[in-house]
C-alpha cells in the first residue's frame, strides 16, 4: 500500500480522551503494518488535561480530569466546542517529523485564514493570533508513525484553560473562533481543514 495514499477523514463527534487514544493506538499498528490507509480523525473530548513529555519537568499536577500521554509538549486542555484532530499517518519516506510538523500547521493556519482569522507560528509550538494562542499542536511517532495531533479553539469555554499552564506559560493569552465573531462548530472548521490538507497532501 503506497504511504501516498491519500488517506480517510472520519468525523468522530463527541468521544472521550481514553477512547480516541484506544483507537489512534489501534489504527497506527494497523497503518504501520500495511493493513489500513492512514486516517484523519476529527472530534470532540469532553473536559480533560492531557500532560505531554515535557509535563515531567512541572511537579505541579493540575486538579481535575487529567490524563498523562506520549505525545510532545506540555499540559494542554480539552472541552466541548473545540475541534481536536488525529491525523494517523506513516510517514517516511515522505516526511521527516519537521517537515509533517509544517504541514500540519500551515494547513491549519490556511483553514483558518479561510474563515476570517489570520495567525502565525510563535515561538512555543501552535499558532497564535494578535490576540493569543488559538491552536495546539503534540505529536508522537510511533513505528514510523504518527499519532496525537492538534486541537483548535472553536468555541469552547477557554476559562477552563486557568487550570494549566497552556503550554508552559501560566495565563497566556488565547483566542478562538467564537471571540473573532464567527458562528462555527468544530465540524464546520474541520471540513475547512479537510479541504486545505488534502490540497496540501496532493503537492
Amino acid at each position: 500500500m503506497s504511504v501516498s495514499t491519500k488517506p480517510e477523514f472520519e468525523w468522530k463527534g463527541l468521544i472521550s480522551y481514553e477512547s480516541a487514544l484506544l483507537l489512534q493506538e489501534k489504527w497506527a499498528v494497523e497503518i504501520a503494518q500495511g493493513r489500513s490507509l492512514s486516517r484523519v480523525l476529527g472530534l470532540e473530548h469532553p473536559h480533560v488535561i492531557t500532560l505531554g513529555r515535557r509535563s515531567r519537568l512541572d511537579p505541579v499536577v493540575p486538579q481535575g480530569p487529567v490524563v498523562w500521554t506520549e505525545r510532545g509538549g506540555e499540559a494542554t486542555l480539552h472541552s466541548e466546542g473545540q475541534l481536536v484532530i488525529y491525523p494517523l499517518m506513516k510517514l517516511r519516506p515522505r516526511f521527516e517529523v519537521r517537515t509533517w510538523v509544517d504541514l500540519l500547521l500551515e494547513v491549519t493556519r490556511l483553514s483558518l485564514l479561510e474563515v476570517g482569522i489570520e495567525s502565525r507560528v510563535g515561538e512555543q509550538s501552535g499558532l497564535w493570533t494578535k490576540n493569543g494562542k488559538i491552536a495546539f499542536l503534540g505529536i508522537r511517532v510511533k513505528n514510523g508513525v504518527s499519532l496525537h495531533g492538534l486541537s483548535i479553539n472553536v468555541r469552547n469555554d477557554l476559562a477552563l484553560f486557568n487550570a494549566i499552564k497552556a503550554c508552559g506559560i501560566r495565563g497566556a493569552a488565547l483566542d478562538s473562533v467564537a471571540l473573532n465573531g464567527l458562528e462555527l462548530s468544530p465540524h464546520d472548521l474541520y471540513r475547512v481543514w479537510m479541504k486545505h490538507f488534502s490540497s496540501q497532501f496532493e503537492k
